[in-house]
């Protein structure tokens, strides 16, 4: 008996060392107890995991989704894992994703009554060689829009799919399969990059002009005036790339355009146009005279040599729309006048109509760079020559002169009439600026009086009467007295009431009157030389 428990005392001790020698060396052997079975055999099974491929190899930009199979009703979760991420990623589900080349193993997992089992497979992602070319360096892209990048691949068997492209700055733009909408103004480098090699486009996204505008769209100018061109508008505000406009204008004969300004050349309503790349806008541009204090327009007028006399003529201004003038005369044609001995005149349509639209003629004195000028006379004539009068001077000239007269018939509505015995002339002339010793000679013809006729020239002061005329004679056809005072009544008979002193008020609006040299003359101040 003791013989028998010793015999199975050695088996079951020799037994312990043959098994795990047995699972060592094959564990589906069927000595392991855990070892899974075939449920409809009852055989036992090496390996669960059923992969028909275990090497593969795949384009970049490709991906790889794995196959496979239990041979095991147990339930039991698969788990996949990539030796390399950085070559190609694995999901729960078995899909391959490919980020670079290189080699990688994914090892397929799953553990069933506490024994894991996996199967590896050999994964080698792969490129063609070749490169992106693309067409252009640089490219301008409008913000918020889009653009499909132009390129061309070098090798054949590179498709779109393996090129992996990226953006420096993605809030300046992004890219989507060649494809780049600009966000922001600013610069990006867009890469397309295919295996080893990447090539790269410099992608500026700008805000293009779309439209311009002048801020104001209306200026005005007066005649031989510049102001300067009003400052443009810019849509969208923060344009990029802007060039300098360009202006222009088809209305040269009334402004032209110097730099940044624009200068008056005659009245009237001209344009200005700015340009910009093909945009273009308009600015009005409103040319008026120049006006006094008063309002009256201020003109300069030429003068053409005639004979022996320096001739202003008054004709085209006077056929303008003002309601009053300052007319100066040329100073060019003053001192071309001296300088030859011609005589002054200036001619006037109609003196008698005419002169009540004439606020002042002014003989710029201060501006012919002389001291004083000596100027015997100025005539100022109507163009028929039928009426005139003649400033005779006995002193030089060393200020500005206003030759303004203007000389109407006494009517019925005037408050002195009824003192009034016989033909009166109501006279209105700027004796303020003239030298002393300066005469007013009138053609009797026009004062309807006899030449050997006595004439009382009576001047007016702060609209009163002097009591003391001076008594003229009528010489040569000519009546000339001294001017001493800015108005005057010519009366071929003494004023009744004049002896007592007795104030006499001139009528404040008599017809074609106006009281000149009040203080809005048109008289600069400089220093003349002597001739």
């Amino acid at each position: 008996m003791k013989k028998i428990l010793l015999v199975l005392l050695l088996v079951i001790l020799t037994a312990n060392p043959i098994y795990a020698e047995e699972t060592k060396e094959n564990p589906d052997d069927g000595l392991v107890a855990n070892t899974p079975t075939d449920v409809v055999t009852g055989e036992k099974i090496e390996n669960p995991i059923v992969i028909s491929q275990t090497n593969y190899e795949i384009l970049l930009s490709e991906s790889l989704q794995i196959n496979y199979s239990l041979n095991v009703e147990t339930e039991a979760a698969v788990t996949f894992t990539s030796s390399d991420p950085s070559v190609a990623t694995v999901t729960a589900k078995g899909y391959v994703n490919t980020l670079s080349t290189g080699n990688t193993v994914i090892t397929v997992s799953i553990e069933i009554d506490g024994v894991t089992h996996q199967k590896n497979l050999n994964v080698r992602v792969f490129t063609y060689e070749g490169k992106v070319e693309f067409q252009f360096n640089a490219i301008r892209l409008n913000r918020d829009s889009s653009y499909k990048l132009e390129y061309t691949l070098t090798n054949d068997k590179i498709s779109n799919s393996d090129i992996i492209w990226a953006s420096s700055n993605p809030k300046v733009a992004t890219v989507e399969n060649g494809v780049v909408k600009g966000l922001t103004l600013g610069k990006t480098i867009i890469n397309a990059t295919v295996g080893k090699n990447t090539s790269s486009i410099e992608v500026n996204v700008i805000a293009p002009l779309v439209e311009i505008k002048f801020n104001p769209i209306e200026v005005s100018v007066t005649v031989d005036s510049s102001v300067e061109i009003p400052s443009l508008i810019y849509v969208p505000f923060d344009s990029t790339g802007i060039e300098e406009p360009v202006y222009t204008t088809e209305n040269t004969d009334i402004i032209k355009i110097e730099g940044n300004k624009v200068v008056g050349l005659k009245t009237g309503v001209a344009t200005v146009t700015a340009t910009i790349d093909k945009i273009t806008t308009t600015l009005k541009v409103n040319v008026e005279a120049h006006t006094d204090a008063n309002g009256a327009q201020i003109a300069s007028v030429n003068g053409v040599k005639d004979n022996n006399s320096m001739v202003f003529s008054l004709k085209n201004l006077l056929s303008g729309s003002a309601s009053k003038y300052a007319v100066e005369l040329s100073v060019d044609d003053l001192k071309k006048a001296i300088s030859e001995n011609l005589d002054i005149v200036i001619k006037i349509p109609n003196l008698s109509s005419d002169m009540r639209r004439i606020q002042e003629i002014i003989v710029p004195i201060e501006e012919l760079g002389q001291e004083s000028v000596q100027f015997k006379t100025i005539k100022v004539m109507s163009d028929n020559i039928n009426m005139s009068y003649t400033y005779v001077f006995s002193e030089s000239l060393d200020k500005n002169i206003d030759i303004a007269l203007t000389m109407n018939k006494a009517n019925s509505k005037s408050k002195f009439y009824n003192q009034v015995d016989g033909l009166t002339y109501e006279l209105v002339l700027n004796a303020d600026s003239m030298p002393e010793n300066t005469k007013v000679s009138i053609p009797t013809k026009e004062l309807d009086m006899q030449n050997t006729q006595i004439q009382f020239i009576y001047s007016i002061n702060n609209n009163v009467v002097d009591a003391n005329p001076q008594s003229v004679t009528v010489v040569n056809d000519h009546l000339e007295f001294d001017v001493t005072g800015n108005q005057y009544l010519i009366a071929s008979k003494a004023l009744s009431n004049s002896n007592d002193n007795t104030a006499i008020i001139v009528l404040a609006g008599v017809l074609g009157v106006v009281l000149l040299g009040a203080g809005v003359v048109y008289i600069k101040r400089m220093k003349i030389k002597q001739v």
